[in-house]
């Protein structure tokens, strides 16, 4: 468990809202033999699940937003939505005493220094062992996001529409 074993915290319990992604028995066991419990909210009533339909509202408009102004598919929106989540967590917010929530979970002020513009042109190093020395090392490519399982970028190859993760390492 993540945050147990990075933040020294145990979940007690998890607050869903009757969805069948959350509802089934490896969640149910997972949560038994951690010592979570579920709370489900009544079916149809969003309203009483306020904070996270609002958050949901808006990282959706945020997502369409990011999606238009760079002129990218739908195909893409996972990319889009990580880059907002990171967004949102290093701004500042009311609700934390205008603190950002990275600092308030990690109990330092965010970097800004690794941020980059959502599908600017770059050119990531994509071999460190050309064909030959005057092999290309590097092609045209947009940032995307910050991967959410590693420090690193992610992009998108211009040229074969794939998507790469790459670590700082291999970034120059």
């Amino acid at each position: 468990m993540y945050v147990r074993t990075h933040f020294n915290v145990a979940i007690q319990y998890f607050p869903c809202d009757n969805g069948r992604e959350f509802d089934n028995t490896p969640f149910r066991i997972f949560f038994d033999t951690h010592g979570i419990s579920f709370r489900f909210s009544y079916p149809n009533t969003s309203q009483k699940n306020g904070k996270v339909e609002r958050i949901i509202h808006t990282l959706n408009n945020m997502v369409r937003n990011l999606l238009f102004q760079a002129h990218l598919l739908v195909h893409y929106w996972v990319e889009a939505l990580y880059m907002n989540v990171h967004l949102l967590n290093i701004l500042p917010t009311k609700a934390l005493n205008n603190i950002t929530p990275y600092e308030a979970l990690h109990y330092q002020v965010p970097s800004y220094n690794p941020l980059y513009i959502f599908r600017c042109l770059c050119y990531p190093n994509l071999s460190s062992t050309p064909p030959h020395k005057s092999a290309p090392r590097s092609m045209p490519c947009v940032f995307l996001s910050f991967p959410s399982n590693h420090k690193g970028y992610c992009y998108l190859d211009l040229c074969t529409y794939k998507i790469i993760n790459l670590t700082p390492c291999d970034i120059r």
